[in-house]
């Protein structure tokens, strides 16, 4: 990979671990690289089933991991409130300006501060041309401006000032926040463990938060501007950070996140749901509806919304007599980590030991997005519990490269990463969580449903963009745990674990507007595989049961019915 471009990869993770609303400028540029080292690649890549088959980048391993670490120091953020709120309630320096510089929010200790002053007359010089240049950006989009550090004029104090966007209104808004920390034996410790830095270069480091130039850190430290200059220019190597500016923002953000919050409640949805203890010593969460002697239907979940649907659906589903029962596989909702055993053979014992503590007969499988994954299995493994499997948008053996090509972008760079770079999973994985938690979870879905496809128009039709986003947070409540069971499955070729020479029926519904898991693709992974019927549904994409819920019901019941 070019050095420049892979210095734009390890500025962005950074950038995301700050800023999660820039996880879909880092997973551009993350996709760009893995398509580039795809087409240079040996072949056959459509056979790898071995780890990293790509090759290992030991520069980017070093910083996925680092930022991975850094992740898992930071901790889970909840949403924040209204910007103007929070800005006005702050116990800190916060500062909001609109067009002329008008300020349409500040904390009291702002105010204090400014003693009714114009902001500019504060900075020095060069902090008062960045902050023009920024207040003249105000009708641009927030992403396209990076944030700046501006120095007091006669005051070892820095701001960040950066374009927010305008709640309620077009254009932006600058945000502004002091620069406070407290540096610390444990604020050290933490630099030295997350980019091991020497004991000279974290004294730069000091300084430079301290508000002091390379030339004032040699004469205070008293060796040379040479010295001073390449152990700061060692310390933007070491810490990924483009320039001092960011270093700054990247130090502080990292100092006042020492004591992480707790992770956002795992919300129900408004769904029944309780928590089991089961036979492998795990607690399973599992969610249920409908009347209790209604037909059994064992609901298993995607990778991503949960069980949304269900709440979305939870009165025509009651209506319609079905007793639903969803669990949750390991590591997503308030499911337990798996240890040694592999998730894929806890989640089979949870599911017939389930079957039986429900007294579920024979329930017929409703496998959503990837649970139609699980569900197949199920049908193999135990086809006398079941009466068959009916999947919805879900995935099929992948035997070859084209099936992952065809994928929407942002599926398909994931899907590229966990099957060809899987030791770099981990960090994609936990970024988009962190965006998840954020205020930005609006922007990681319209991510998944690009604009101008079939389902990002039943999202605003349907107007289910909350209940996606609440089931995205339920799935994460654990992090990104959950996926890392599911996603090797999901991107490779098994096929060979369809064994059993009479199983339960399979039957899938493929919308023909998927972009995520083509008709085509879906075909593709069951070539020559019998005991499958494949419908192509041609108003539908891979948000069918959204969307076409009676066509839904009526598969479930002709399984049913024809198993009885």
């Amino acid at each position: 990979m070019p050095t420049s471009n892979r210095d734009k990869v390890i500025a962005a993770i950074y950038d995301s671990v700050i800023r999660p609303e820039r996880y879909a400028d880092f997973m551009d540029l993350w996709g760009d690289h893995i398509c580039e080292a795809m087409e240079t690649a040996p072949e056959p890549l459509d056979t790898a089933g071995q780890s990293d088959a790509l090759g290992i980048d030991p520069v980017l391993t070093e910083h996925f991991t680092r930022a991975l670490m850094i992740l898992d120091q930071l901790g889970r953020q909840t949403p924040r409130q209204s910007l103007k709120d929070e800005v006005a309630q702050s116990n800190t320096w916060m500062l909001l300006l609109g067009r002329g510089s008008r300020v349409l929010a500040q904390s009291r200790v702002a105010q204090d501060w400014l003693g009714g002053q114009p902001l500019q007359e504060r900075l020095d010089p060069h902090g008062a041309e960045l902050m023009e240049a920024l207040l003249g950006r105000l009708a641009d989009v927030p992403g396209d401006a990076s944030p700046v550090v501006l120095a007091v004029e006669g005051e070892l104090r820095h701001l960040l000032a950066r374009l927010v966007p305008l709640e309620g209104a077009t254009g932006s808004a600058v945000l502004l926040e002091s620069l406070d920390y407290h540096w610390s034996p444990a604020a050290e410790r933490m630099l030295v463990q997350s980019f091991a830095l020497s004991r000279a270069e974290l004294s730069v480091v000091e300084h430079l938060l301290a508000g002091h130039n390379l030339g004032a850190i040699a004469e205070m430290t008293g060796k040379s501007k040479h010295t001073i200059r390449n152990q700061a220019k060692a310390v933007l190597a070491k810490t990924g950070a483009p320039g001092q500016a960011e270093l700054i923002r990247l130090v502080v953000y990292m100092i006042n996140q020492l004591s992480p919050s707790q992770a956002p409640p795992g919300a129900s949805l408004g769904l029944d749901a309780q928590i089991l203890r089961m036979g492998t010593g795990l607690n399973m969460q599992v969610f249920s509806l409908g009347p209790p002697d209604g037909m059994p239907v064992l609901f298993l979940h995607g990778m991503l919304e949960g069980v949304a649907v269900l709440r979305h659906l939870e009165e025509v589903l009651s209506r319609a007599g079905l007793r639903v029962v969803a669990p949750i596989r390991p590591g997503y909702g308030q499911s337990e980590q798996c240890d040694e055993t592999p998730v894929l053979e806890s989640f089979m014992a949870h599911l017939v030991e389930l079957i039986s503590r429900f007294e579920l007969d024979r329930p017929v499988i409703l496998g959503h997005l990837a649970g139609g994954f699980h569900g197949h299995i199920l049908c193999h493994r135990f086809p006398d519990k079941v009466s068959g499997m009916l999947g919805i948008g879900s995935v099929a053996p992948i035997r070859s490269r084209r099936q992952l090509v065809d994928m929407a972008p942002r599926q398909k760079i994931v899907a590229f990463t966990a099957r060809y770079l899987p030791s770099f999973l981990p960090t994609i994985l936990r970024a988009g969580v962190a965006q998840i938690d954020s205020q930005d979870v609006k922007n990681f879905m319209g991510g998944l449903y690009p604009e101008g496809s079939h389902d990002r128009e039943v999202i605003a039709r349907l107007e289910i963009a909350p209940l996606i986003q609440a089931g995205y947070r339920l799935s994460v409540h654990q992090g990104h745990f959950g996926f890392l069971g599911d996603a090797p499955y999901m991107v490779r070729d098994w096929s060979d674990m369809l064994d059993c020479e009479a199983p339960a029926p399979v039957v899938y519904l493929m919308g023909a507007k998927d972009h995520v898991n083509r008709p085509d693709a879906v075909r593709a992974g069951f070539d020559g595989i019998d005991g499958i019927a494949l419908h192509e549904v041609q108003s539908a994409g891979q948000l069918m049961f959204y969307e076409h819920p009676q066509l839904v019901i009526a598969a479930l019941r002709e399984l049913y019915e024809a198993a009885s």
